[in-house]
């Protein structure tokens, strides 16, 4: 069995803070997946860590990415899906595989991960192996992705190669390691050093269990585009009961406040520079017959 229903489990992440949009998030110390941002808010929405694969990549992975999904939907629809969900290491000897041969990109490094608490309504467990045979280095679809695909779903094991497990989560994720957020204070401090006082409300925000402060990925469409964009949510800063619940929390609890020197004024973030505008040469198609068969226009796989 590969699905997981409402489970709390120690896990392991890494958090590229190259990425601004990653080292925010950590610094913050919690962050979850699009579907726990609530309803009105979750639509659209595309998790942090597939927005910046995509980043390199260009068309072609999110091509092979969505056609993944559709195999989900169609065959595998209690699974998380990998566009939404979050990525957790349960199992450290997993993780060890990562770190030869380099073939999972740079951000695969000791110095970027880190120890986490999960808080999963659902999950499922699946080897990672099969996505390097579902597409290539470029981030192409492969001559047999369906078979991969459909074998990376059901949790079985690669045949060939020692497995590497991964939790596709969905739910929330608090970063245990203090000098990975110190850390990614530093990067903010350098990219957004106007915006420290936004980022302690962010911090505190997080600590009474407001979703307020994280920055989350939006998907949209327009002909020959798909548009990432990136926005920070700042929906409870408008209420009043906010910073009351605040207050009485910290009065109990003052060593969990987040402090700064900056001036009192939440600076919003410039993030227009972050955004992805994807080409497309044209529409993503799929066929899903009875039988189980899949028709996609997607063109040309390799090997």
């Amino acid at each position: 069995m590969n699905l997981y229903g409402r489970q709390d489990f120690q896990g392991f992440v890494y958090l590229d803070l190259n990425q601004p949009l990653v080292a925010w998030n950590t610094a913050r110390g919690v962050y979850c997946s699009v579907d726990c941002l609530g309803a009105g808010e979750s639509e659209s929405a595309l998790s942090l860590s597939m927005a910046n694969m995509m980043r390199g990549h260009s068309e072609e992975r999110l091509k092979s990415e969505m056609a993944i999904e559709c195999i989900r939907k169609n065959f595998f629809p209690d699974h998380v899906s990998r566009l939404r969900g979050v990525f957790v290491f349960d199992d450290i000897d997993s993780i060890s595989k990562l770190w030869y041969g380099g073939e999972w990109g740079d951000h695969f490094q000791d110095d970027f991960m880190t120890d986490v608490g999960v808080s999963a309504n659902k999950s499922c467990r699946l080897d990672a192996n099969w996505i390097m045979d579902i597409m290539d280095e470029s981030g192409k679809l492969t001559r047999g992705w369906l078979e991969c695909t459909k074998n990376y779903w059901q949790g079985v094991p690669h045949p060939t190669k020692p497995p590497i497990w991964e939790r596709l989560v969905e739910g929330w994720i608090t970063i245990w390691g203090t000098e990975i957020k110190y850390r990614a204070i530093t990067e903010i401090h350098k990219y957004w050093p106007q915006s420290l006082k936004l980022l302690e409300y962010s911090c505190n925000a997080a600590v009474i269990h407001s979703n307020d402060g994280l920055i989350t990925a939006f998907l949209t469409t327009e002909k020959n585009y798909i548009h990432i964009d990136f926005y920070i949510r700042l929906i409870d800063a408008k209420k009043k009961s906010t910073f009351e619940k605040m207050d009485a929390y910290f009065k109990t609890c003052p060593e969990m406040r987040a402090l700064t020197n900056a001036e009192m004024i939440l600076r919003p973030l410039d993030l227009s520079d972050l955004k992805l505008k994807i080409p497309l040469t044209g529409p993503i198609e799929f066929s899903i017959w009875e039988d189980g068969r899949v028709e996609t226009n997607l063109q040309n796989p390799t090997k």
